[in-house]
């Protein structure tokens, strides 16, 4: 019905004249085209079904040529165009109207609809009666997809199937979902929480709306389409408020009806901090077990945390992080001894925890200190009487402080006592001339003592010459005498004021090895006794230290 007419060129031709007829005299044309500039020419529509003769002659400025013998063809039925939907369209609804263009003189068009490309299965239309260029398909299956071909009767002749056209339907409907939490009409929630459904059939996303309108018209907190997961966290809720919320669900095929509303409402505000009450703050030889820990019950509060550690920003060194309580008392054990702890307390209910309270200290209960070793003078050994200066090791489990106890009499019925000393040496003078004493340490925490150490005696000899007739104008360190000397030797020093005085014996590795004289002396001449029983044959060097002054000498011991 529409086609394009060719012919040979004729010779000397510069245009060309057709005509088209049903009559083969040419009395009337249905086409009647001059001035053809080209040996082909494109007719139609031409009615269909019918004989049709045609005729071609050419021309140029001497005239026209005769028209040649005419041709004569029969047209059929041409194919209907599909229009709509669009061939591989998809996601098309499952009430769909197939359109196409009418055909010229068809009185009527036969339609094919089916799930096989060749129309060989699956056929669901063959509608041969239709007169409209319009057919409405109904109830055609989700996820499928159709093929569909239309043709045309003019007269009684039945044109061609057009070139099959085919498209998809949508996805089918999501299903409705089901609420899960918060529960319809809950309580006490929490003011930060989750929303959750179950998974509805086919869904692709769901849309939570929530608010405190129960009609949704205003006031979302949540009015959220692109959920793809079953869940929704909401935050900065109201306290004491009620909330309503739905869900419905969406995929390509549209959305569900919303599921029926619930509600919940949250709670009370979070309590303040509650108020302390044992151990009261900056607590001192506190129990390592059964120590009670115990604060003011706090209005609005269901639960308490306590926070027990070494560590006062309890960053670290935690020692208990106890959430589950729901009493204002807690006792404590396992705690090591001589130790401080921080500890503080906060409350809680369903909308939070708290704030917590300021932090309180405690020390635990110290050991008792273990029995010092004494360490010089020896026992029986013989000091100066100026000043004699006594040594002792820290003990095993530790002390904060000494009781050093000093007494001419072994049963320490006369006694001297200094009960302050926090060092482990205690320089004691004055003491008297050829006189014996007994002395003996024990330590001590801030509650207790110890045992006493074992007990020591000494003896005190006149062991420096002070001769004011002869006082020095500088330092001086004399040569020992005897040198070398086996096992004892005399060092003379002069002051030439009082000075605060230390002599010492170095080896030649710069090692001390025994201290002579400590402490201050009057300006003058002193000589004090050396004894190296304890000590190898060698080299040794000698020092005096007299306020920024040090001077070194060498001795020799041999044995």
């Amino acid at each position: 019905m529409n086609l394009t007419l060719r012919w040979h060129p004729a010779p000397a031709a510069s245009t060309y004249d057709l005509q088209v007829s049903t009559d083969s005299t040419f009395a009337t044309t249905v086409v009647n085209q001059t001035n053809i500039a080209d040996t082909s020419y494109a007719v139609g529509p031409l009615t269909a079904n019918v004989r049709h003769f045609w005729r071609v002659r050419g021309k140029n400025a001497a005239g026209n040529g005769a028209y040649s013998a005419f041709s004569a063809f029969t047209t059929n039925v041409g194919a209907p165009a599909h229009v709509s939907p669009a061939n591989a369209a998809t996601n098309v609804s499952v009430t769909v109207p197939l359109v196409w263009r009418p055909v010229s003189g068809a009185t009527q068009y036969r339609l094919q609809v089916a799930t096989t490309a060749g129309f060989t299965g699956g056929t669901i239309v063959k509608d041969t009666t239709l007169a409209d260029t319009t057919k409405v398909l109904t109830g055609l299956g989700y996820s499928t997809q159709y093929y569909w071909h239309v043709s045309a009767q003019v007269a009684s002749a039945w044109g061609d199937y057009a070139t099959a056209w085919s498209f998809t339907t949508a996805l089918a409907p999501a299903g409705v979902p089901v609420h899960l939490a918060p529960a319809n009409n809950a309580i006490d929630q929490t003011t930060s929480l989750t929303i959750r459904w179950r998974a509805a059939t086919a869904a692709a996303t769901y849309h939570l709306q929530a608010g405190a309108d129960s009609t949704f018209a205003s006031g979302f907190i949540v009015n959220d389409s692109t959920l793809t997961d079953t869940s929704r966290s909401v935050s900065g809720l109201g306290y004491n408020q009620k909330y309503y919320w739905r869900v419905r669900s969406k995929n390509a095929g549209g959305s569900s009806a919303f599921a029926a509303t619930w509600n919940f409402r949250t709670v009370m505000s979070v309590p303040t901090a509650p108020v302390l009450l044992t151990p009261a703050a900056n607590a001192i030889e506190q129990p390592t077990a059964g120590l009670v820990f115990s604060w003011r019950a706090l209005a609005g509060a269901t639960h308490y945390t306590i926070q027990i550690a070494t560590d006062s920003t309890f960053a670290s060194g935690l020692f208990r992080n106890d959430t589950t309580l729901t009493d204002t008392t807690r006792t404590i054990t396992g705690l090591v001894q001589n130790t401080r702890y921080f500890w503080r307390i906060a409350g809680r209910n369903a909308g939070g925890p708290g704030p917590f309270t300021a932090t309180r200290s405690f020390t635990t209960l110290a050991p008792v200190p273990g029995v010092i070793t004494l360490l010089s003078p020896a026992h029986q050994s013989v000091v100066n009487k100026d000043s004699a200066r006594f040594t002792w090791n820290r003990p095993t489990p530790g002390a904060t402080r000494y009781w050093f106890e000093i007494s001419p009499d072994s049963a320490f019925g006369f006694t001297s006592v200094d009960s302050t000393v926090t060092d482990t040496a205690k320089t004691y003078r004055p003491l008297n001339d050829n006189a014996t004493y007994y002395w003996r340490v024990r330590g001590g925490t801030a509650t207790k003592w110890g045992s006493f150490s074992e007990v020591r005696r000494f003896s005190v000899v006149v062991t420096s010459v002070n001769t004011p007739q002869s006082v020095p104008t500088e330092f001086t360190l004399a040569q020992n005498f005897p040198n070398p000397f086996n096992p004892t030797t005399q060092i003379t020093f002069g002051l030439p004021k009082e000075s605060t005085v230390r002599v010492e014996v170095y080896n030649l590795l710069g090692q001390q090895v025994a201290e002579i004289a400590s402490g201050v002396h009057a300006a003058g001449f002193h000589t004090v006794r050396f004894d190296a029983s304890g000590l190898t044959s060698g080299m040794y060097l000698y020092k005096l230290t007299a306020g920024e002054v040090s001077l070194f000498r060498k001795m020799m011991l041999v044995k």
